[in-house]
């Protein structure tokens, strides 16, 4: 696994942060903005600077020391583990807001092979779920607030992309069709019954599937689709100012659900090729010859509200801004509206009573 490298600016020396609507690395105190390929080359010839200095003076070679684990800290109150940069220090729980230090880092099993960078910035992610939530008139007033708002965090989620090629697809079943006609005062009504099978092979790549289990699925699946064409090789580089989760949940463990996804994908495929008034499957069958699973970060924000003791989370897509999250209904706002529905009806009421009475 490549060692972290604290990125710093070439210019001024300061720490650099990577900018998603620019797509490159940028400088907070000197506005000095560079690409990735600039940065690689100048930390590429600093590391081999350091390997032959270190070999002049009989020295170990620094890029062969093992890589040490930053401390990690478990939430007290769910249990999440939540890697961040060496700065970071102090934090609150993105996932139910207890206080909770994030110090841990990447190596090893946890090195993923993809990630999709962030493409909207976190001012943009709080103008999106801001008019989002302000669009949900009866939502609690407290899940409006500014300062609430404030509270949305990056974070590189884990997921396992599964692929897979030559999938065999199989169904058979009865298709109808109905033909009605009418002759005099009759009417007559034809139904015909076909054999139907269909086979075929079909490939599948990246079916994403969430690998932490304090992610709710179903807004891991509601924020999809994810651009994947513009997924590259994992680096380190792309976390400078987001956080980062390792994966709880292994490629095995999770390879089911990739494929309920895939047989799903697959069985509709089929059945949009069957052209009958209705179709009766008797038998479907997809098989695998081989299933593939990529440890990759996929972009999201996160924010979490509490709501009369219970714990609520709001994902935004990193990359496209797509937004889910339940939204309670506050019982305060609901009475009022209830009492001001009653008032008109009642003066309406009187207004029709008095004019037709």
């Amino acid at each position: 696994m490549e060692s972290i490298r604290d990125y710093k600016c070439l210019s001024c020396g300061a720490g650099l942060r990577f900018e998603p609507n620019l797509q490159k690395w940028t400088c907070d105190y000197c506005r000095s903005v560079f690409e990735k390929a600039e940065l690689e080359n100048f930390y590429n010839q600093k590391e081999a600077r350091d390997r032959e200095r270190a070999a002049e003076l009989g020295l170990e070679d620094p890029s062969q020391k093992p890589v040490v684990e930053m401390d990690s800290y478990h939430c007290k109150s769910c249990g999440a583990e939540i890697v961040g940069d060496p700065e970071t220090i102090a934090t609150f729980c993105l996932y139910c807001k207890s206080p909770t230090i994030i110090k841990a880092r990447m190596q090893g099993e946890f090195n993923p092979r993809y990630v999709i960078p962030f493409k909207i910035d976190q001012k943009k992610a709080k103008e999106l779920y801001a008019k989002w939530i302000k669009s949900h008139f009866l939502a609690p007033r407290s899940f409006k607030e500014d300062e609430e708002i404030e509270k949305i965090r990056g974070v590189y989620a884990p997921f396992w992309l599964y692929h897979s090629d030559h999938v065999h697809v199989y169904s058979a079943g009865v298709g109808e069709t109905v033909r009605t006609w009418r002759s005099g005062n009759t009417e007559y009504t034809e139904t015909s019954y076909y054999d139907v099978v269909r086979e075929g092979e079909i490939s599948y790549q990246n079916i994403p599937v969430d690998a932490s289990t304090k992610m709710e699925d179903r807004a891991m699946v509601a924020i999809e689709p994810f651009n994947y064409a513009e997924m590259c090789d994992f680096s380190m580089d792309y976390m400078t100012g987001f956080f980062a989760e390792r994966f709880d949940e292994n490629k095995d463990q999770l390879e089911s659900r990739a494929k309920t996804r895939m047989d799903e994908y697959s069985k509709e495929k089929v059945r949009s090729t069957i052209q009958y008034s209705r179709y009766t499957p008797s038998m479907e069958d997809v098989s695998y010859q081989q299933i593939n699973g990529d440890y990759s970060l996929l972009p999201v924000y996160i924010l979490t509200n509490i709501y009369q003791g219970k714990t609520m989370q709001y994902v935004v897509n990193g990359q496209t801004g797509k937004i889910y999250g339940e939204v309670p209904i506050s019982k305060g706002k609901l009475a009022s509206v209830a009492g001001i529905a009653f008032v008109i009806f009642w003066l309406l009421s009187g207004l029709w009573g008095g004019i037709f009475g």
